[in-house]
């Protein structure tokens, strides 16, 4: 549960120098509830290793799209 996101909705420093500069998203923009899922396949034979993950979030405020991202790790051992 978000109560308060400061990259969106401003800092400290953004109101007390009450700057224009920038966007501040207002409270009910924010979407309180968000969920963060990791999924993949993992091979692994003797000193070799390969993977592959995808993360997904929900979006962060209203109007906003899923944020995704993934990655491939190869390892091995000398």
């Amino acid at each position: 549960m978000i109560y308060f996101n400061a990259l969106l909705q401003g800092g400290i420093i953004s109101t007390f120098r009450n700057s224009k500069i920038g966007y501040k998203l207002k409270k009910d923009d924010i979407e309180r509830l968000n969920t963060f899922t990791e999924f993949g396949l993992v091979y692994k034979h003797s000193n070799f290793k390969l993977s592959f993950l995808q993360k997904t979030r929900t979006r962060p405020f209203k109007g906003g799209h899923t944020i995704e991202y993934g990655n491939i790790t190869i390892s091995f051992k000398l």
